[in-house]
């Protein structure tokens, strides 16, 4: 009995911590909020608000998991070329995005499993590496990020 006991103590939190499965299917990502940082200049607001819009645009698609929550997966791949994914723990996964023609560094990222239906995504760009990416120096962007999160659910 004492046996029995223990086992069930040891077994306990690994079961309570279980990784969330997320549900295969349509799945769209919904923008939620989008912001600059304090270190944008005040005139560069409109332009940098103008691109987070264009980001923030609503989409859906087809996602298989296969039983397990990984953004690395095939059905993925499209949509996370240029992030180098580190699995944080069963429900967390972190990406730097880099370009795929350069290897520079433009930005972070992080996807979090709540429900079997729900992906919480949160995205930091560095304003200073995008622009240096496309050809374009703008002094005073050094601590200028663009932040945006989004909500990925599962449609019924």
């Amino acid at each position: 009995m004492r046996m029995i006991a223990t086992l069930a103590l040891i077994l306990t939190p690994a079961l309570a911590q279980a990784q969330i499965v997320p549900k295969d299917g349509a799945w769209t990502g919904t923008p939620e909020d989008a912001t600059l940082s304090d270190g944008c200049p005040e005139a560069m607001a409109p332009a940098l608000e103008q691109m987070a819009a264009q980001m923030a645009q609503e989409t859906t698609t087809e996602i298989v998991w296969n039983g397990t929550f990984d953004p690395t997966q095939e059905s993925l791949a499209a949509a996370s070329q240029g992030v180098e994914w580190t699995r944080a723990d069963d429900d967390t996964w972190e990406g730097a995005i880099t370009l795929p023609q350069t290897g520079a560094r433009i930005g972070t990222t992080r996807m979090h499993i709540t429900a079997p239906d729900r992906i919480e995504s949160q995205t930091t760009m560095d304003v200073a590496a995008m622009m240096e990416a496309q050809g374009q120096e703008v002094p005073g962007l050094d601590t200028c990020e663009m932040a945006m999160m989004v909500v990925l659910t599962h449609a019924e």
